[in-house]
């Protein structure tokens, strides 16, 4: 018999009557065309969707997964395919992995599973999460080192556990003590459930008081992550167990791979936990080929252990895969793309519940309320004056202006966040074959195991069995990359499908078994022949003789995104939150409450105008350090070669001399290192000992910096767990810095609060990527130039609707066109030294237009283009300078030199002032081409 295919497109589809049935929605009748074909040859179907499936929420161009559907005899089209209640599944748009998780949330509230994805709550940290993870972490150290006796637990969880969570000690204040208090129940049950089930022995199951359910051969892996493209699910499985069952009829005796989920509350055999076991037992068939799906296992430690079988049942994975195509047109748009209106479409989610009891005790209940007030009216045909909505009660605190501003952001950044993932190549990986990645620097193919050493794997080129070049990224001329940016990436190993012509159809997709595990970059060797991965975990047993594919995955955007979002919906806090009730004023209301003067002390005006510190500054440089130190909020508006990064160093310096604690921020980790780079300098210079700590990724700190790093400065408290000295640390060192990004949900910023921030290039800041610091001080200094570089923004729509608006370029129109050059002397120290109270409430603005980069020729220019002829040459030795300054006197330079005067290359070459800007006009140049050199990093015309 003719094998059917799995995987289609959607050509048409129509509701019908069925033929002993009036009503209009009976069927659902479905045009289907195969995607994977062998000899060009596609095949169009029928399918007819009936029961619970007519209200299956189908496009035109779907991509469907159908599979176990009947064939209707009596049906005059030979290929129909019918699913009902009895027999079929069909998924929707299965190259969208949903995680599992995710979708057991949306059981209950659909719109709460839909938010958790964009918005994560602010807040304290939880320690029944933290008691879960480490249960979880002993649960399978014992079960992979058969510790089964109490003693041997607390001995293992004391020595080699507890350890690895100082920070997160910290974070919740508390002690080791505290922590193991709350702990121990959970060893209890541990120990007695896996004396149990990894003994041969059923007389002990009397200590469980339940039916013992299996028997322990061997735990095949912890942590499985498992990604199926038949059911479309990502899963996490806390254990994977090869188990002997014995039949309850027959009383026979088999071995199977199960999975086990383990849960620390209380045991309640919830329908989002039995549901989360069902679709874990499903999707092993997709990894495993001999895996018999028939159910898992659930396992609650919490007081005495209770087990429980769960069993598949075709009646329940069919309605979990009904949620699944509900919930993934919330989950996922990027077919929006390719529509006209998008505010009908990017904001859409789920119907809210407006429930009393749940929503009043949701933690989503904010983010919930302002996109129901903000957008569902519009979608939902709801009432937006219903005060009798929970929604009334929950913003009754934010004004329309407010809402406005949530609304317009919270649209652009979802557009952007689905144009990235609708653009970007090869998302589908195992769609694509291994080559066709590595041709766009998205992965590897033909990769080979060489050594393994501590969790690192080591990769190559396939010696044999590949005609690829053993150098990586060579099939594509036109590709130019990196390998350092590469670093750190998530990589997804899976076993190659070696002859993908043929056996496409097994598989379904173009690898032969979809994420074996999960690694990140390590490094690449210096010829490009090797690349070392960092296994996620060490269990995962890779076979050294598989051929392997590694895809690389573009993660770090989402993350991006997320906390952009975090960041705009924290900024519509209650009133609780006072700082983000003083930055709605300032940011969306452009004014400072009460005045723009914090009241701090420092020394009178011409001592600080005089000190050692800012004596090697400028008159503008000065004037803008003394005129930041009593402003709440400020910008210095820095133009090119200004001295910018000169005059925050001197800033921060002035500020720590005073007492005051200083958090340094800016976009990218360069941008960053160049600021305490110098600040190293100038301690040096001026015997200071400004010590500051830098946050982040010891991969994108600059070497010089990796001493002063958080890995570095906190590595011995963390192996000692001493809280109280990274308790001190974190709390009295003057200066943090990282990027604005990398202070998201850092303990040390939920306990403390900087005197000031500075943001450098804030110019090129996504507006609300620049909240995040802004919540973790009393006053900000916002240093860039709106008219240099924007933030970038992909989505042509996203940008012309406002989303490359930086908070710089925000607050300097709310200044109501303030001329930027007014502070002279007289101002700054009538403000410094008077205390000035009644100081405007509106956002200081301090100019740097003295600079030190550009002769008058060059500066001339910028001058009529952008600057209004504000910019000035701090020297004259800065207004003459050129290439005669630098260029060599010895005979062999100056004949090079005289031989291309005679050409049409002497203005290009030419070292004389005059001639320091040249026009080349190329057009008319048939051959003309672009170079690179230094692998690419620079490009030369």
């Amino acid at each position: 018999m003719k094998k059917i295919p799995t995987r289609f497109v959607v050509t048409n589809y129509c509701y019908n009557n069925s033929d002993n049935n009036t009503d209009n929605r009976k069927e659902l009748h479905l045009d289907l065309l195969t995607t994977f074909y062998i000899n060009e040859n596609n095949e169009k179907y029928k399918c007819i969707l009936r029961d619970f499936w007519i209200n299956l929420n189908i496009k035109l161009n779907d991509y469907v997964n159908v599979f176990d559907a009947k064939i209707e005899s009596n049906k005059n089209a030979a290929n129909t395919l019918i699913i009902d209640n009895n027999d079929g599944l069909i998924i929707i748009r299965p190259d969208v992995l949903i995680p599992i998780t995710t979708l057991m949330m949306a059981t209950y509230c659909m719109r709460k599973a839909w938010l958790s994805k964009m918005f994560q709550i602010f807040g304290e940290p939880s320690k029944a999460l933290l008691i879960g993870t480490i249960v979880h972490e002993i649960f399978q150290e014992c079960i992979q080192n058969q510790l089964l006796d109490v003693e041997q637990i607390n001995s293992f969880t004391n020595n080699s556990i507890i350890s690895k969570y100082t920070l997160e000690l910290y974070d919740l204040n508390i002690t080791r003590e505290d922590l193991l208090k709350d702990i121990r129940p959970y060893i209890d049950s541990i120990s007695k459930w896996l004396k149990i089930y990894t003994d041969n022995d059923s007389s002990k199951e009397k200590l469980l008081n339940e039916e013992k359910l299996f028997t322990i051969q061997r735990l095949h892996d912890v942590e499985n992550n498992i990604w199926s493209t038949k059911y479309g699910f990502i899963g996490k499985i806390d254990l994977s167990i090869e188990a002997i069952i014995e039949d309850k009829f027959t009383k026979a005796k088999y071995s199977n791979l199960i999975p086990l989920e383990l849960k620390t509350g209380k045991h309640t055999f919830s329908s989002s936990h039995t549901g989360q076991v069902i679709l874990y037992s499903i999707i092993m068939g997709d990894k495993y080929v001999n895996y018999k799906s028939f159910g898992g296992y659930l396992l609650y430690l919490k007081d005495n252990p209770h087990t429980q079988c769960i069993s598949t049942n075709r009646h329940a994975i069919r309605d979990l895969i009904i949620l699944r195509n509900q919930f993934v047109r919330y989950f996922d748009k990027l077919g929006f793309i390719d529509e006209v209106n998008y505010k009908n479409v990017i904001m859409k989610g789920p119907p809210a519940l407006n429930s009393s009891y749940a929503c009043e005790r949701c933690e989503h209940n904010l983010d919930c309320s302002l996109i129901y007030r903000c957008f569902d009216q519009n979608l939902y045909d709801y009432d937006q004056k219903n005060s009798s909505h929970i929604s009334s009660m929950i913003t009754s605190h934010l004004r329309a202006k407010d809402m406005e501003f949530f609304q317009k952001w919270c649209e652009l950044l979802e557009i952007e966040r689905q144009h990235c993932m609708a653009s970007e190549e090869f998302v589908d990986f195992w769609n694509h074959r291994s080559e066709d990645c590595e041709r766009v620097g998205l992965g590897l193919s033909r990769m080979k195991i060489k050594n393994k050493n501590n969790g690192i794997v080591v990769f190559h080129r396939h010696p044999k069995q590949s005609m690829l070049p053993k150098k990586f990224f060579q099939l594509n001329n036109d590709l130019k990359i990196n390998p350092t940016l590469l670093e750190e990436r998530s990589v997804i190993i899976s076993e190659e499908l070696m002859n993908p012509t043929k056996t496409i159809e097994i598989y379904g997709n173009f690898c032969r078994k979809l994420c074996l595990t999960v690694g990140y970059i390590e490094s690449f060797s210096d010829d490009l022949e090797e690349i070392s991965i960092r296994l996620e975990k060490e269990i995962c047993q890779l076979n050294p003789q598989t051929i392997y594919r590694l895809d690389f995955l573009k993660n770090i955007s989402n993350r991006a995104m997320m906390i952009n979002f975090s960041n705009l919906l924290r900024l519509m806090y209650g009133d609780e939150d006072k700082r983000a009730k003083e930055l709605r004023e300032i940011i969306i209301h452009g004014h400072v409450p009460k005045s723009n003067y914090n009241g701090y002390k420092f020394g009178t005006y011409n001592q600080l105008f005089n000190c050692e510190i800012l004596s090697k500054l400028n008159i503008q440089q000065k004037r803008c350090i003394l005129g930041i130190l009593k402003t709440k909020c400020s910008l210095i508006f820095g133009s090119p070669g200004s001295g910018k990064t000169q005059t925050i160093v001197a800033l921060i310096q002035i500020l720590v001399k005073h007492g005051y604690s200083v958090l340094v921020t800016s976009y990218t980790h360069a941008a960053v290192d160049n600021i305490l780079l110098k600040l190293v300098q100038f301690n040096d210079e001026y015997n200071q000992n400004v010590d500051f700590l830098r946050l982040g990724s010891v991969k994108r700190i600059y070497q010089k910096l990796l001493k002063f790093s958080d890995y570095e400065r906190t590595k011995e408290y963390l192996e000692t767990e001493n809280i109280n000295a990274l308790h001190k640390l974190y709390s009295t060192i003057p200066v943090v810095s990282a990027t604005c990004l990398g202070i998201f949900n850092h303990p040390l910023f939920r306990k403390r609060k900087f005197d000031y921030c500075i943001i450098d290039e804030a110019s090129q800041v996504f507006l609300c990527t620049s909240l995040g610091p802004l919540f973790n001080c009393h006053n900000f200094i916002l240093v860039g130039d709106q008219k240099q570089l924007p933030p970038v923004v992909q989505s042509h729509y996203a940008r012309h609707n406002g989303l490359d608006e930086s908070l710089f370029s925000r607050l300097l129109n709310t200044t109501n066109n303030q001329n930027i050059g007014e502070f002279d002397d007289d101002y700054i120290e009538n403000n410094f030294d008077k205390d000035n109270k009644n100081n405007a409430m509106t956002i200081k603005i301090f100019p740097l237009f003295i600079q030190y980069r550009m002769n008058k020729i060059i500066m001339d220019i910028a001058n009529r283009l952008t600057y209004d002829n504000k910019l000035k040459c701090a020297n004259e030795q800065i207004e003459q300078i050129s290439l005669l300054d630098y260029l060599s006197t010895s005979i062999s330079d100056q004949k090079i030199l005289e031989q291309y005067r005679q050409t049409y290359l002497s203005k290009i070459i030419s070292p004389n002032l005059n001639d320091s800007v040249v026009f080349i006009d190329t057009s008319g140049l048939e051959m003309a081409y672009e170079i690179y050199d230094n692998d690419g990093d620079n490009p030369i015309m």
